[in-house]
């Protein structure tokens, strides 16, 4: 069995995509998949559910759409304790395993100086990703704590792949990226630029994220407190994402970031001839 949380829910076994059914049967679903191999009493999924002000029929709905998760999932894997219930599910089964796994050993090789190396890990890594992580809840108040922790976890990854990028020498690669995803921000209708934009960063999405979680940051009312070197335009008519760590983060025309591209990776390249 294969679960897939990191873009919208699928969940297969043998190759074949099995039917999770309606929404309220899937949200049992994700909430006993977020806590796998674990006993998740009643009254927690109730509250996920429901919220505190669940209706006297919750419980018996809850029953019900239990039975209909025990009929399609495979036997063995969803089983009933005195306290609630338990989805037993292996680690290499479920993509958010997978995922942190090769972060992990994508930051231990680039802390080696493998950059090739934690280069391709990375960027294995960010490939299991199909859209937002639980993009079919991501207005469930049970998987914002989730969501959040994915999304710092992907914008991490990707920071790291960058960095073992820089480290090859791949800066003009990195900017060729940049453009190709800015270019098809605004064109999502395009699948075939859009897929070779996910195939080069991980996810096209991946960008805009990085945008937005930096404009979140920004002051909201009142005189910006931004270096006057760092202070974002009011005009941007690049339309260039800020996603490539500080250097797109303030706002930067393309012609900086070439720059400041280019600077870090002699600085880079002259720290590796002085160790």
């Amino acid at each position: 069995m294969q679960a897939r949380i990191l873009g919208s829910l699928q969940l297969e076994e043998g190759g074949r995509r099995i039917p999770m059914g309606g929404v309220r049967q899937r949200a049992v679903f994700v909430s006993l998949l977020l806590r796998a191999n674990e006993v998740v009493p009643s009254e927690q999924l109730l509250m996920d559910l429901w919220g505190e002000d669940s209706p006297p029929s919750a419980a018996n709905s809850l029953q019900a759409a239990i039975s209909r998760l025990r009929r399609v999932l495979p036997r063995g894997r969803l089983i009933t304790e005195a306290s609630g219930y338990l989805l037993r599910i292996f680690p290499e089964e479920l993509d958010v395993s997978q995922f942190g796994q090769l972060v992990s050993e994508g930051r231990e090789a680039l802390t080696a100086g493998a950059a090739e190396q934690a280069a391709r890990t990375l960027r294995q890594a960010l490939s299991l990703w199909q859209g937002p992580a639980l993009a079919d809840f991501r207005y469930e108040p049970f998987a914002q704590a989730e969501i959040v922790r994915l999304e710092e976890l992907h914008l991490t990854c990707l920071e790291e792949r960058i960095e073992a990028d820089l480290a090859l020498g791949l800066a003009s690669v990195l900017v060729a990226e940049l453009w190709l995803s800015t270019a098809m921000a605004g064109r999502p209708k395009r699948s075939r630029s859009t897929a070779s934009s996910g195939a080069c960063c991980g996810t096209s999405w991946a960008w805009s994220r990085r945008r937005s979680s930096v404009s979140s940051r920004r002051p909201s009312c009142g005189r910006t407190r931004w270096p006057r070197r760092c202070r974002p335009r009011r005009e941007n008519p690049w339309r260039v994402d800020p996603s490539l760590s500080s250097a797109f983060c303030c706002g930067w025309r393309p012609t900086q970031a070439c720059h400041w591209i280019r600077r870090r990776t002699k600085s880079s390249t002259s720290r590796q001839f002085m160790a």
